[in-house]
């Protein structure tokens, strides 16, 4: 397995679209990994290095907004990105603030839209990384 891949966990109900993701995503170069829940999302955050999550808003079960808000909580230095179907709400806009989504997407969304914001997001996640590292060997 390359280590040099962002690891991409994808999550929506919809097989068809989970699916359309994972080729998109591996074209791109992501290593992803699949989840058709909420709660098999957090079964595989129990056994994997993640470094980004693209979540559905309106899933069976758990919704999106509660699985990105609990991530952020269990593990903060995974970047979030929801997909949405309305990102015009008031609530999709408090997603922002609310649980730290460092982006969010209307579906459809162009792709590379999100392959550019989870690039910009590790790139943040890494200059933060090293500050912290290089104050703490001072």
């Amino acid at each position: 397995m390359d280590e040099t891949k962002i690891s991409l966990l994808l999550v929506d109900d919809d097989p068809d679209l989970l699916s359309a993701l994972d080729r998109t995503f591996r074209r791109e170069g992501f290593r992803t990994i699949k989840a058709v829940s909420a709660e098999e999302a957090t079964s595989i955050l129990r056994h994997y290095k993640v470094d980004a999550i693209l979540c559905d808003n309106q899933m069976v079960g758990t919704s999106g907004t509660s699985f990105l808000a609990q991530v952020k909580y269990d593990h903060p230095m995974i970047s979030r990105f929801m997909l949405t179907g309305d990102i015009s709400s008031t609530q999709s806009w408090l997603l922002l603030n609310d649980i730290g989504v460092d982006g969010m997407f209307e579906k459809p969304c162009e792709p590379s839209l999100i392959v550019d914001a989870i690039h910009q997001a590790m790139t943040v996640r890494d200059a933060c990384m090293a500050q912290v590292i290089e104050q703490t060997l001072r």
